[in-house]
């Protein structure tokens, strides 16, 4: 979110929307629902994750304090969710309906043009590091994004996320602490 001015959105969110708090575990959105809202994050994280046809979880990406929230394809197309977005702990979101959000994108069409870019973009990238980049490496990443994250998911899930196993993720722990490689 630092490759575009979104101040304009957040503000706008703020004024319009509504404040709402979820607890620990509380669910945003589950799959199978209709996404009828999205959100901007003024405390707290969320998990999303989606269950493959075997039944098995697996966890498909993070949002933090100062981002936005929710399952955007299935909100603006008016589709059926395809994840579980659950607060992972005490958090607070302006929510803002679809017909606000229409409403944002008319009075300043460039917004969802941005808004579009930055999902893209974010999404590339992900499929990209997950070619290009090592375990270890994509570890490291999103410490550097998010220095807390072990305050509010676990090492499985985050395991889950980075598409290793619990034990993989073990290894690289302990590797970097011993090469002193003290990230945070």
């Amino acid at each position: 979110m630092t490759r575009f001015d979104y101040s304009g959105i957040i503000d706008f969110i703020r004024q319009n929307g509504t404040l709402v708090k979820y607890r620990r575990g509380e669910p945003f959105s589950l799959t199978g629902s209709s996404c009828k809202t999205m959100g901007y994050i003024r405390k707290g994280a969320f998990i999303y994750s989606a269950h493959d046809s075997r039944g098995e979880r697996h966890v498909v990406g993070y949002a933090f304090e100062n981002s936005f929230v929710g399952d955007y394809g299935a909100f603006r197309l008016k589709e059926i969710s395809g994840v579980d977005i659950v607060a992972l702990c005490e958090s607070e979101v302006y929510l803002i309906t679809y017909e606000t959000l229409e409403r944002l994108i008319t009075e300043n069409s460039s917004y969802f043009l941005h808004i579009t870019e930055l999902l893209y973009s974010e999404i590339y990238q992900r499929f990209v590091d997950t070619y290009t980049r090592t375990p270890e490496e994509r570890y490291i990443k999103i410490l550097q994004c998010n220095p807390h994250i072990f305050e509010r998911t676990t090492a499985k899930d985050l395991a889950s996320y980075l598409q290793i196993t619990p034990e993989t993720l073990s290894r690289i722990r302990r590797k970097l602490k011993k090469s002193n490689k003290n990230l945070f």
